[in-house]
């Protein structure tokens, strides 16, 4: 009796529940239907504008293009000289710091003798002063003897040689005019056909030194580009180097201010990686390309090779690309011993070469480049071909670098996966 009872209260109790929680869903769903359907309008309207800007773009995309065109080209004028700039100041740094640190050191040595404890002003200016000097007296001294080589091999000529070979080439231009008239007598052409084709080839000279004066302009108005270039790049450079701690500091922060914690530490280590294969590869490559202009310039000089400063510099400048050093080298001066038919002098400077070109592959670049990442030389070709195609010379010389860094990233993931598949096991 009490169970039946009892029967009609449990089946209202079953309904009153499952009425309540699909009243609570029905509440739910009535609550979020208004900030859904607000969030469609939104997307709708956005994409409805953004077809019509898109729209609009389209009609006038001529002048668009031109407008970035224009932008590009100022932000390359800003561009460049702020590149090269840090790209001197990069290269330089460790002299600057290393001629600060000794300025510093002298200064603690001369105050301990005068038993004098003030606190030691920063050296950061005369150390970055004296290796700006040191860079414009290399330059200086390297153009000096590139002139003097070049103006003491035209002295060779004399002044009667030359007297001589202007009249003998006046008296053949006189023959040949004699016998082009002579033949056309024989051919009974009229003067008015050979005054037509005098005209035609005037007219042709004529364009074409027209055509050259132009490029002359143009090239001149590229030099002065080139050197207004060099100039802010030198004082980019400056700047970068009297302030680098600071400015590294500053754009730090502002970096960890918009970027998380994983991606602040993940671009520290890539900074740290491509300091540590740059720096060494390239201030390497430069020691190492002045230490070969030096040894060659000496050794040809020595030998009686003629334009043995200028062989020497461009082995050096070739040096800074692997593989093309030897070739310069090689090349420039068997151009010059067989011009000249010095065989012996040619035997004896190839025999030269191949010394040093052995000391500095196996002992002095090795040397330079001992905190460098060894890079297989398949890899290094193989980056040169890129390189060169992306970027030419530019690409080329950094080409190298690039290709150690992919490889540093390279077997960071080999031992990621080997770390992932024995945590597996």
């Amino acid at each position: 009796m009490d169970s039946t009872d009892n029967r009609p209260d449990s089946q209202d109790m079953s309904v009153d529940a499952g009425k309540k929680p699909a009243g609570k869903m029905r509440e739910r769903i009535e609550e979020n239907m208004l900030p859904r359907y607000t969030r469609i309008s939104i997307y709708v309207i956005v994409t409805v504008l953004i077809i019509y800007v898109l729209m609009r773009l389209l009609d006038h995309f001529g002048d668009l293009v031109i407008l970035i065109a224009q932008g590009l080209h100022w932000l390359g004028v800003i561009f460049k000289p702020l590149a090269a700039g840090f790209a001197f100041a990069y290269l330089l740094y460790p002299a600057a710091d290393f001629f600060e640190r000794k300025i510093d050191a002298l200064k603690k040595r001369l105050r301990r003798k005068k038993n004098e404890n003030l606190p030691i002003k920063s050296s950061r200016g005369l150390a970055v002063a004296i290796t700006w000097l040191i860079v414009a007296a290399v330059v200086f001294i390297g153009l000096s003897l590139v002139v003097s080589t070049i103006t003491s091999e035209l002295k060779v000529l004399n002044l009667s040689d030359l007297d001589t070979l202007t009249v003998g080439f006046a008296n053949t231009l006189k023959q040949l005019a004699a016998n082009i008239t002579s033949v056309l007598n024989q051919l009974n052409i009229s003067s008015a056909q050979v005054e037509k084709s005098i005209q035609s080839i005037g007219t042709t000279l004529s364009d074409s030194i027209q055509n050259m004066a132009s490029n002359l302009l143009a090239n001149v108005s590229n030099i002065t580009h080139f050197f207004s270039t060099l100039l802010f790049a030198i004082i980019f450079g400056i700047y970068f180097m009297l302030d680098g701690e600071g400015l590294k500091r500053y754009w730090g922060r502002a970096f960890r201010a918009f970027a998380g914690p994983k991606v602040t530490k993940y671009t520290k280590e890539f900074i740290a990686d491509a300091d540590r294969v740059f720096s060494g590869y390239v201030r390497g490559q430069l020691m190492d390309a002045l230490f070969m202009a030096v040894v060659v310039c000496i050794s040809l000089s020595v030998i009686g090779i003629k334009y043995a400063v200028i062989i020497g510099i461009l082995t050096g400048i070739g040096n800074l690309i692997p593989y093309v050093g030897p070739f310069v080298a090689y090349g420039s001066t068997a151009l010059v011993c067989l011009l000249n038919w010095n065989l012996e002098k040619f035997i004896v400077a190839i025999c030269v070469l191949f010394i040093i070109q052995t000391i500095d592959g196996n002992v002095i670049n090795p040397k330079f480049l001992s905190h460098t990442i060894h890079i297989h030389p398949v890899l290094v070709i193989v980056s040169l071909l890129i390189g060169s195609k992306i970027g030419g010379l530019i690409g080329m010389l950094v080409a190298v670098p690039c290709g150690g860094l992919a490889k540093v990233y390279f077997e960071k993931l080999i031992n990621y996966r080997m770390k992932r598949k024995s945590a597996r096991a």
